[in-house]
């Protein structure tokens, strides 16, 4: 690369001050991934603004979830954080004296089970790698833009229902993922169209879950009832895990969508599944939000969060009512 191209480039956004913390890890395997990663990281960093980056933990699938939860956030923590039993990567918001910074921990299991038994065992940074690397870093320049478009938007929040909770919830982490994949993307990463066909097949298996787990509740609710469970209660049960459900195919669609880079065609036949309606309104709704990014208005949260209740008064018959005092309360139709 000569001067003139390196001229050109945007200027790295590595904060001077950003610490790296290690959890079950030899030092060997520190000293060689601290050779290959900082380089990859400050060359990333010209494309994705990870000047609110203060931290990044490097752990092993059996100090994963410890490290993650070992963090100081910054404001109280009343649940437990457990991640997923994929999960490679976890970007967390920090609240620092009313701003925000963040703290990647990356999960080492899901680098090192990429490698070829040929090549060098701290050779980590394949494509696949790389991606998992710069969508966090997407993550973290998302927060911090809706942390500027809205103070706090990424810090626990307070709700007097479930159904305000999830209409809050589920959008930001829609918006989120949507535009951490957006940044993805745009780095062009070679292997991204195969990790695309990968997850269009992880997304037909969780649909497919979706819509069996609706059925597993629709029982739930049906044998609580025959139990002379309150009805009330009973309905309270079946929408939060509805929402969760449903909340779900957002989140996920979310991500798909951010990769697909404003298309919908399928490497596979995604179109057919009865789902699929919502995630081309969804498509629609997130490139109306990102497309005056990095300010997003009301407007594009609320849209999203108007589509989650669609899903579930046309898929899991659910009628939202608001009794006297002002607090939701549930029908089901089933």
């Amino acid at each position: 690369m000569n001067n003139k191209d390196t001229e050109e480039l945007p200027e790295i956004t590595v904060p001077l001050d950003m610490k790296y913390y290690f959890y079950g890890l030899s030092d060997e395997f520190i000293s060689s991934l601290n050779t290959i990663f900082n380089p990859n990281l400050g060359y990333l960093s010209r494309y994705i603004d990870i000047s609110n980056l203060e931290a990044i933990t490097f752990t092993c699938e059996d100090y994963y979830e410890d490290a993650i939860n070992s963090i100081d956030r910054g404001f109280p923590i009343t649940n437990r954080i457990t991640p997923s039993k994929d999960g490679a990567a976890m970007t967390l918001p920090l609240k620092r004296d009313n701003n925000i910074k963040c703290h990647i921990v990356f999960n080492i299991n899901k680098w090192t089970s990429n490698l070829n038994e040929n090549e060098n065992e701290y050779n980590l940074l394949t494509n696949h790698t790389l991606s998992i690397i710069a969508h966090e870093m997407g993550h973290v320049e998302i927060m911090n833009n809706l942390h500027k478009y809205k103070p706090n938007i990424c810090f626990p929040q307070s709700f007097n229902s479930l159904k305000e909770a999830k209409g809050f919830e589920i959008p930001k982490l829609s918006i989120e993922e949507f535009g951490a994949c957006k940044k993805t993307y745009i780095i062009d990463i070679d292997d991204q169209n195969i990790s695309l066909k990968d997850f269009e097949s992880l997304l037909i298996q969780h649909l497919n879950e979706i819509n069996g787990n609706q059925m597993i509740f629709i029982n739930e609710f049906k044998n609580e009832l025959n139990n002379n469970i309150n009805y009330y209660d009973a309905c309270c049960n079946y929408a939060e895990k509805s929402y969760k459900n449903y909340g779900r195919l957002l989140i996920l669609s979310s991500y798909y969508l951010g990769l697909k880079d404003n298309s919908i065609e399928c490497h596979i036949n995604i179109k057919d599944h009865e789902l699929f309606k919502y995630i081309k309104e969804l498509l629609i709704l997130l490139n109306k939000a990102y497309k005056n990014y990095p300010s997003w208005q009301d407007s594009d949260f609320s849209d999203i969060k108007n589509l989650l209740e669609v899903i579930l008064i046309e898929e899991a018959k659910i009628d939202f009512r608001t009794d006297p005092f002002g607090m939701d309360y549930f029908t089901v139709n089933l």
